[in-house]
């Protein structure tokens, strides 16, 4: 019996037909049936991931600022995805991180790197407290003071590499310096070798690079899955064994992934050798470029304002005072440079507009949540365009109430550039972290909040204090052909890339006593 069917045309036809109802009743449903169609929000976004896949793939890594222009429009609460809202309340940051109950990791965007069994990309909140628990001694502040002799050896050696570009009158691309310094830190720490990155011609180290690329590569992934194995070739890129790897076993203190590998609480299942080469990227990514940007950022902003380099020197004077310089780096005390409020304040400022993570951190509640908006929306007047009058900006004050299972998602730069908490937002001012009128603790949110709030908080906090004393300190340096763009995030690959690829570029004029 003849089938319409068996004619390949009318075949083709009625699958295409198929998918057209298919693909229509799924927008009808996402637009107006789904549970979240009363959160406001562009209906491109609610009808499709396609919306952010535009400006973080096409437009490469526009998403993060396309936010806050949707934020202007329609308040705090959008829906910018068919299942996916995102809040810009400093306020709510810290609530709905550390008070909602067990979270999930937003399974979407978790596996962007394709490192899927690391602590960053676990989703099960119990499976992701098993995987942090070893994790955390190795990153506690008393573990981390035991290696301040190694952070000190690496501060000399970036020093004394700083006295041939003075002698010879070079320029110096202090972004690389920086970078470099955290490379060999967090590899000597993690997997106990060093790349030696501080002994390379110009600090030009192609690591920092591959990230950079492999962070492009991991947005392309969200909607691409096949493609994440480019973060795999640059892990295994950055642990190769090569000349310019040099073996520092056995070294006087102890490495995360050793730590890890001989842990006894952990099951088989968690030290197979793909459980590990996943941590070890997580490990690299985090411990290398972040670091290593959040130093760039701050160190061009406090040599572009001779009044912070003064200020900075001078408290730094009460603890190293003049004529009593050791080569070894030894009068760089962590714990004695805490107790200097003008350089922690900076420090602060660092952290702050270099963001940590640029990319937006998602969750998924166990349990309904309810968000009232915070009381700086109350004086800001509806400014909703769409078309749709009921998806412009609510009344203020509003209560919302999220669905269980639903995908929250906040971003550190949000949070950082909001002119609220922090006016003039991206100027570079310490004194907004001194004083009785300080901005509250809440906000300081660069390594996150929570259960999932960056590991490697106290590591990267004794990186900056000791580079930054040491750099402001010891050496004058003028900034050269640099302006803030090099330092200014233009585009968002899970971590910043500055709007100029030109680099932070100074001259060493002088060597202090």
């Amino acid at each position: 019996m003849y089938s319409f069917l068996d004619d390949p045309l009318s075949a083709t036809l009625a699958a295409g037909l198929a998918a057209l109802a298919y693909l229509s009743s799924l927008a009808v449903y996402r637009l107006y049936f789904h549970e979240l169609v009363r959160f406001p929000g562009p209906k491109l976004a609610a009808l499709s991931k396609w919306y952010d896949f535009y400006y973080d793939v096409y437009l490469k890594g526009q998403f993060v600022f396309k936010l806050q222009e949707l934020h202007d429009q329609y308040g705090p609460i959008i829906r910018i995805a068919p299942d996916e809202l995102h809040i810009s309340d400093p306020d709510f940051y810290v609530e709905f991180f550390t008070k909602q109950g067990p979270q999930s990791k937003y399974a979407w965007a978790a596996n962007r790197f394709n490192n899927g069994t690391s602590v960053f990309a676990t989703v099960p909140p119990d499976h992701h407290k098993l995987r942090r628990r070893p994790l955390e001694p190795m990153f506690a502040r008393a573990q981390i003071r035991q290696l301040l002799p190694t952070l000190q050896e690496k501060i000399a050696k970036m020093l004394t590499k700083f006295r041939t570009y003075q002698a010879g009158g070079q320029v110096l691309r202090l972004d690389r310096a920086c970078v470099a310094l955290s490379e060999d830190m967090i590899f000597e720490y993690g997997f106990g070798i060093c790349r030696e990155a501080l002994d390379k011609p110009d600090f030009k180290d192609p690591l920092h690079e591959v990230l950079v690329q492999a962070g492009a590569a991991g947005v392309l992934s969200l909607h691409f899955p096949i493609l994440p194995e480019d973060y795999q070739r640059a892990a295994r890129f950055a642990l190769q064994d090569d000349e310019n790897i040099k073996s520092r076993n056995p070294k006087a203190h102890r490495t995360v992934m050793l730590d890890l590998l001989n842990d006894a609480e952990l099951p088989p299942s968690e030290k197979t050798a793909r459980r590990h080469l996943d941590e070890a990227q997580a490990v690299i990514g985090a411990g290398l470029s972040t670091t290593g940007w959040a130093a760039t950022v701050g160190i061009y902003h406090i040599l572009a304002n001779p009044a912070i380099v003064a200020r900075l020197r001078d408290e730094l004077y009460t603890m190293m005072p003049r004529g009593a310089k050791r080569e070894d780096c030894t009068d760089l005390d962590w714990v004695a440079l805490e107790a200097l409020p003008y350089l922690q304040a900076s420090i602060r400022e660092c952290l702050r507009l270099s963001y940590g993570m640029s990319a937006r951190n998602s969750s998924v509640t166990h349990k309904e949540v309810m968000y009232t908006e915070s009381a700086q929306y109350a004086a800001l007047p509806p400014n909703g365009s769409d078309s749709d009058s009921d998806n412009k900006r609510p009344s203020q004050g509003r209560t919302w109430h999220i669905p269980a299972y639903t995908p929250v998602s906040m971003s550190i730069p949000l949070v950082n550039h909001n002119e609220h908490v922090f006016p003039n937002s991206h100027t570079f001012n310490p004194d907004r972290w001194l004083g009785p009128n300080k901005v509250p603790e809440r906000y300081f949110v660069s390594f996150s909040k929570g259960t999932r709030m960056c590991l490697g908080m106290q590591l990267a906090w004794a990186e900056l204090s000791l580079m930054l004393a040491g750099l402001v300190r010891w050496f004058d340096f003028e900034l050269y052909e640099t302006d803030a763009r090099s330092v200014k995030m233009g585009s968002d690959v899970t971590i910043p890339v500055p709007a100029s690829n030109d680099g932070v570029w100074t001259k060493v004029k002088a060597e202090l006593d």
